[in-house]
């Protein structure tokens, strides 16, 4: 057991710094930065709560530039190994494929909770040159979109072992747009039969528990319990994709 946790926090430590040296990484991180100094630029442009536009866009543009990364980081991690056949030398050593898979998720979902940090401590930074304090709605605001980003890596891993790399990324954000309206089939009137509208709302992940921009803009945090059952939603749906992604890699022959 003890072996097994060390290997893993090996292959999670070689992933994490692989994955730091990608140059998509940086031009993503630079991207949002980008579009954050748009945000704080735009707040100029109106007249009152300057802070609540750098927020709208900021949070938005955090989110999107995760998602991204972790579509396109994630829809390569393990088919890239396997064609340079670096999989094939890790799992000689021998290491058990669940301690392979897991340990290159988790080491993706640090990074891209690192990244998360990096641009809210620059969300931070922005809102409180007009003023603004920091509150526990921010660091709330990371947490949980580093959760979020986390369940679509590990979907995206899912996908990689079944398709290409561009159809999991494509898949991945057609899941991520689905997740974050889906909660909307309830109120249709022209919509789905309820019976089908309540079904979907169960069995696909949901984005909407995860939404940022509104309580970040007016500073209201979730009350604890609140916030302790949606960590706990978007964790559990990191283990249903991740326990389907091993199913899938268990398969494969290596």
């Amino acid at each position: 057991m003890i072996r097994t946790f060390r290997q893993g926090f090996a292959i999670l430590g070689f992933t994490l710094h692989g994955l730091v040296r990608e140059r998509i990484l940086y031009n993503v991180f630079f991207v949002a930065l980008g579009l954050l100094a748009i945000g704080y630029l735009a707040s100029k442009l109106v007249y009152g709560r300057q802070d609540r536009v750098i927020l709208d866009i900021g949070a938005a543009a955090i989110e999107l530039c995760l998602v991204f990364v972790a579509s396109v980081l994630g829809s390569r991690l393990i088919p890239a190994e396997v064609e340079s056949r670096l999989a094939y030398l890790i799992l000689a050593r021998p290491v058990h494929r669940a301690t392979y898979l897991f340990g290159r998720t988790l080491g993706l979902c640090a990074l891209l909770t690192l990244n998360a940090f990096l641009l809210f401590a620059v969300l931070v930074a922005s809102v409180a040159v007009i003023g603004r304090l920091p509150e526990w709605v921010f660091l709330e605001g990371a947490i949980l979109v580093s959760v979020h980003v986390a369940w679509i890596a590990a979907f995206t891993i899912w996908l990689s072992t079944m398709v290409s790399s561009a159809v999991a990324v494509m898949s991945t954000w057609g899941l991520y747009f689905i997740s974050q309206n889906i909660h909307l089939l309830r109120g249709l009137k022209d919509g789905p039969p309820p019976v089908v509208a309540e079904t979907l709302t169960r069995i696909l992940p949901q984005g909407a528990p995860f939404a940022l921009e509104s309580r970040l803009s007016y500073g209201v945090a979730l009350p604890l319990p609140e916030f302790l059952t949606t960590i706990a939603y978007g964790l559990l749906w990191v283990g249903v994709f991740s326990l389907l992604a091993l199913w899938r890699f268990e398969r494969k022959s290596l």
